[in-house]
């Protein structure tokens, strides 16, 4: 658990970010100031495998092309993960930061943020497996393009929900306009619930994103699964949580 806060917070806090050992190491979402983060917990951007964005929001996205630059040095790509619609917003978000380059001999050139990544495109309902590790997203319901997941590796999932608003009277009204689909909406309601350990952003009398009080409506078998996140950091406890959950390790 790199941080379990979020942008708007008043005081300094790390913003929601993980990393699962699933034999490669990945990284969902990215905080800030990665290298400081990853040294507090342990690691280091060495040991970053595999890197999933969400969604390109600044909490989310965070000081990603450090972490491109960093393995660009290395002689490294950084293996990045998302929707094409998630990756299209990085890219418009994060380019600018990147393209400007100079040679040894200060001599200025242009280097593309595609050459910086190997891109894995994820599609809703559909699996991608590597490595022993299945990676599934839903789309989210948020401002710009993002996405919940699940991660399983060994017979135990994952589930981040990402930025959403889980509201399923809400999401219906939605569905009823046709502003989503119906399999959005089967996802929206539904995705999360059958993992094993699930990580919720949610908040108090929240309107973009989810509102603590639609979590509670679920059944106490979902409910003792959930952990709130995107509120303000608290690291320690989440580790507490963590602790015995099987093959993923921070």
């Amino acid at each position: 658990m790199l941080g379990t806060g979020r942008q708007l917070n008043k005081e300094r806090i790390h913003n929601t970010a993980f990393v699962l050992d699933c034999g490669k190491k990945y990284m969902i979402d990215c905080p800030w100031a990665p290298a400081y983060v990853l040294e507090k917990c342990g690691l280091s951007l060495d040991d970053i495998d595999r890197v999933i964005i969400t969604h390109a929001h600044s909490d989310h996205a965070g000081s990603l092309e450090t972490v491109l630059n960093y393995k660009e040095k290395s002689g490294k790509r950084t293996r990045l993960y998302a929707t094409r619609p998630v990756y299209e917003g990085i890219k418009r978000a994060i380019e600018p930061s990147l393209t400007g380059r100079m040679d040894e001999q200060m001599r200025p050139y242009e280097k593309r943020f595609d050459e910086f990544v190997d891109y894995v495109e994820l599609e809703p309902r559909k699996v991608l497996e590597e490595d022993g590790v299945l990676i599934s997203v839903r789309e989210n319901v948020h401002p710009v393009p993002a996405i919940g997941l699940k991660i399983s590796c060994e017979g135990r999932t994952f589930a981040y929900s990402g930025d959403t608003k889980y509201d399923p009277k809400i999401l219906e009204g939605l569905r009823n306009e046709g502003a989503i689909s119906d399999a959005q909406f089967e996802d929206l309601v539904g995705f999360l619930w059958d993992a094993d350990f699930i990580v919720h952003s949610a908040g108090n009398n929240e309107t973009l994103h989810t509102d603590i009080v639609a979590l509670e409506a679920l059944p106490e078998s979902v409910r003792k699964k959930i952990h709130i996140a995107h509120r303000k950091d608290n690291i320690n406890t989440m580790l507490e949580q963590l602790e015995d959950f099987g093959k993923y390790k921070v």
